[in-house]
C-alpha cells in the first residue's frame, strides 16, 4: 500500500513539476529569450526537465515493477537533489535553494516509502 502511494505521488509530483517546467519556458517564450538553444544552455531547467522526466517514469512503472521504477524514481530525486547543493557550493543566498531543498527532502522521503515497501503485485 505504502509502495502504491509512494507511486502515485512521484507520479503527480512528476506532472506538476512537468507543469512548472513548461510555465517556465512560456515566459521565457513571452520575453522573447526562450528558444529551444538558450534552453538546452540553462543547466537549471535541464536538471529539473530531467529530474520531472524521471519522476514521472518512474512513479508509473513502480506500479508494477518494483526496482525499475525504483531506479527512475531515483533519477529525478538526484537531479533534483543536486539542485541546492550545486546552489550552495556557489554560494548563492538561501532564498535561491531553500524551495528546492525543500523539494529534494520529500522526494527523498517518498524514495525511501517506495525503496523501502517495494514488493512486486502478484496474482496468486
Amino acid at each position: 500500500m505504502i509502495r502504491l502511494l509512494s507511486s502515485m505521488a512521484f507520479l503527480a509530483l512528476g506532472l506538476w513539476l512537468f507543469h512548472s517546467i513548461s510555465l517556465y519556458q512560456g515566459l521565457l517564450m513571452a520575453r522573447g529569450v526562450g528558444n529551444i538553444d538558450d534552453l538546452t544552455k540553462d543547466a537549471p531547467f535541464i536538471m529539473r526537465f530531467i529530474g520531472a522526466l524521471g519522476l514521472v517514469i518512474g512513479g508509473a512503472i513502480a506500479f508494477r515493477f518494483k526496482w525499475l521504477g525504483v531506479v527512475f524514481s531515483a533519477l529525478g530525486v538526484v537531479c533534483y537533489a543536486v539542485i541546492p547543493v550545486a546552489a550552495i557550493a556557489l554560494g548563492a543566498g538561501d532564498f535561491i535553494w531553500k524551495d528546492d531543498a525543500i523539494l529534494a527532502a520529500i522526494l527523498a522521503g517518498c524514495w525511501l516509502g517506495l525503496v523501502i515497501f517495494a514488493k512486486p503485485v502478484t496474482k496468486e
